[in-house]
């Protein structure tokens, strides 16, 4: 499958960030949604009709933010909930079923691989 890139962006900014100068919040950072909106603007994108795929719930949410419609991706993304234990004020143990860190929006495609996702992105009329 041939992909021709027309950007790349990134966000070089952590507020816990080692180098000061880039050690701050910005609105490029994910979740935020600034890298898709500036790549909208110099790209003339729409991005109701866009897509923003990830492996992080971080994507899934700035992705929304930017009202794309989104495909999250890798184990994550299509782990089984796990069993997870829980002691009550009595002392008692439960056991409790806990999804796997989902995103704050859910995404519109979840995928084992990024090819995966493309396929139901095609067969969806993209």
């Amino acid at each position: 499958m041939g992909v021709e890139l027309d950007g790349i962006y990134t966000c070089p900014h952590h507020v816990d960030g080692v180098v000061p100068e880039l050690a701050r919040r910005c609105p490029c950072r994910k979740p935020e949604p600034g890298m898709l909106l500036r790549a909208a603007t110099e790209l003339r994108l729409d991005l109701a009709r866009s897509w923003m795929i990830g492996d992080f719930a971080t994507d899934v949410e700035a992705g929304h933010r930017a009202g794309c419609r989104t495909a999250w991706v890798g184990p994550r993304a299509t782990a089984a909930p796990t069993a997870s234990t829980a002691t009550t004020a009595g002392g008692a143990t439960a056991a409790t079923a806990t999804p796997p860190a989902p995103a704050p929006a859910a995404p519109t495609v979840r995928a084992a691989t990024t090819a995966e996702a493309l396929r139901e992105i095609r067969r969806r009329g993209g």
